[in-house]
C-alpha cells in the first residue's frame, strides 16, 4: 500500500506544481533514507523531520517571520516545543538595543516592507516527545479573513503501539457538510439557509475541494481503512476533506502518515498561492466564522493534549493556538466587528467558548468531539 500511495502522491505533486526545492527539503526525511554511518531515525524523528520540512516550505514560500518559541519540560516526563510564525516581524523597542542591533532591526524592517505581506494570521508547529515514547507533531495555519483559503491542521504521532494521524482543511463558511448522506449527496434544500449552503459547497468545490483533491483524499481514507475516526471538530466546521485515524505502528503506516503531512502542505500552499482577496462583506463573514472555528479548535486540542500529557497539555494548546484575535483587521473592520457581533463573538476566547457551549455547539463540560 505504501508503494501505491507513493505513486499517487508523486502524481499529485506534479498536478500541483511541486517544486524541486521542496522535494529536496524532504528527501532526507523519508523513512527509506538511511545513513550507513548513523543509526536509523526513530519513528518520532522521522515524523518530526517531515513536519519541519512542511513548515519550512510554507514559511519560505510566504516569507513568514519567527514570532514565539516555547520550550517545556513536561511534569510527567519529556520535552515539548511550540514555535510560531507570523506575516511581519514582531514589534521591538529599539530604545533597549545597542546601536548595531538597532541598525540591524531597521534594515530588517526595510527588507520586510519590500516583500508582499502574507495573508496569514498564525502558523504554529507543536512537537511533544514524552518519556513513555509517545509523541505528537502538528502543523497549523490560520489564514487572515481577507482570503477564503481553508485553514490547515495536520498532525501525526505515536501512542503505544499505534500511529496517530489527522488532517483537516477547515472551510471559511458554513456549508452544511454535516448533512451529507451516506451516498455522498445532500438533502434537497427546503430553506433559504440550505440553498445558501449548497451554493457555498459548489464554490468551495470549484476552488479547493476539486476532483483531484477528493481523489487524493479518497486514497488516504482507503489507506487507513477502519482505523478512521470522527473529525477533531464538528464536521460542519472541519469540511469534507478531514481524516483522524489510529493505525498499527509499522514502517508502512509511518510512511503513509509522513506523506500525508507533506501532501497536505503542498495542497494548502497551492490553494494559498492562487488565492484572491475577498471583498469587505465576505471578509467580515469569514471573520465571524473564524471566531467560532478557532474557539472550537482550541477546545478540542486542549482536551486532547490534557488527556495525553496531563496538565501541561493546557499550556501547550494555548501556545499552539496563539492569540484569538484575527490579525490585520482594518479600522473599518474593527468598527464592524464591534457593531455587528455580540459580546460572545468578539476575540475573548473564554467568552467565545462559553457562548458556543450555551448554543450547544460544544459540550458545556468542554469535552471535544472524537479525536486522537
Amino acid at each position: 500500500m505504501h508503494e501505491e500511495l507513493s505513486v499517487c502522491f508523486w502524481h499529485f505533486y506534479s498536478l500541483h506544481g511541486i517544486t524541486a526545492a521542496y522535494m529536496a527539503s524532504i528527501k532526507d526525511a523519508t523513512p527509506s533514507s538511511k545513513d550507513d554511518a548513523a543509526p536509523p531515525l526513530s519513528p518520532s524523528s522521522v515524523i518530526a523531520k517531515y513536519q519541519e520540512a512542511a513548515r519550512s516550505a510554507i514559511v519560505d514560500a510566504l516569507g513568514l517571520f519567527p514570532c514565539t518559541s516555547h520550550s517545556l519540560t513536561l511534569n510527567s516526563g519529556g520535552e515539548a516545543i511550540v514555535q510560531s510564525f507570523v506575516s511581519e516581524p514582531p514589534k521591538q523597542d529599539s530604545g533597549s538595543l545597542g546601536l548595531e542591533e538597532s541598525r540591524k532591526m531597521a534594515s530588517s524592517e526595510r527588507s520586510a516592507s519590500a516583500k508582499p505581506k502574507a495573508e496569514l494570521a498564525w502558523l504554529s508547529t507543536l512537537s511533544v516527545i514524552h518519556r513513555s515514547g509517545a509523541c505528537e507533531h502538528s502543523l497549523t495555519c490560520w489564514c487572515n479573513p481577507t482570503i477564503g483559503v481553508p485553514h490547515l491542521y495536520v498532525a501525526a504521532g505515536i501512542d503505544g503501539d499505534e500511529l496517530l494521524m489527522a488532517f483537516e482543511f477547515r472551510p471559511r463558511a458554513e456549508a452544511g457538510y454535516e448533512t451529507r448522506l451516506p451516498d455522498g449527496t445532500y438533502p434537497e434544500p427546503t430553506s433559504r439557509e440550505m440553498f445558501m449552503q449548497g451554493s457555498t459547497r459548489k464554490e468551495l468545490e470549484s476552488l479547493y475541494f476539486t476532483p483531484d483533491a477528493v481523489a487524493w483524499y479518497s486514497t488516504m481514507v482507503d489507506a487507513v481503512g477502519t482505523g478512521e475516526r470522527g473529525p477533531l471538530i464538528p464536521k460542519a466546521f472541519a469540511g469534507p476533506l478531514t481524516l483522524n485515524a489510529r493505525l498499527p505502528l509499522t514502517d508502512a503506516s509511518i510512511g503513509v502518515a509522513c506523506e500525508a503531512v507533506q501532501a497536505a502542505a503542498v495542497l494548502w500552499l497551492d490553494w494559498y498561492q492562487s488565492a484572491e482577496r475577498l471583498d469587505q462583506r465576505r471578509t467580515m463573514l469569514a471573520f465571524a466564522h473564524d471566531t467560532k472555528v478557532r474557539a472550537l479548535s482550541l477546545s478540542a486540542i486542549t482536551v486532547r493534549l490534557k488527556a495525553r500529557f496531563g496538565d501541561d497539555g493546557e499550556f501547550l494548546a494555548a501556545a499552539d493556538a496563539g492569540p484569538m484575535d484575527i490579525a490585520d483587521r482594518s479600522t473599518a473592520q474593527n468598527a464592524a466587528a464591534s457593531s455587528n457581533f455580540g459580546e460572545g463573538e468578539k476575540d475573548a476566547t473564554a467568552t467565545d467558548m462559553q457562548i458556543l457551549a450555551d448554543r450547544g455547539t460544544i459540550p458545556a463540560d468542554g469535552n471535544a468531539p472524537s479525536s486522537f
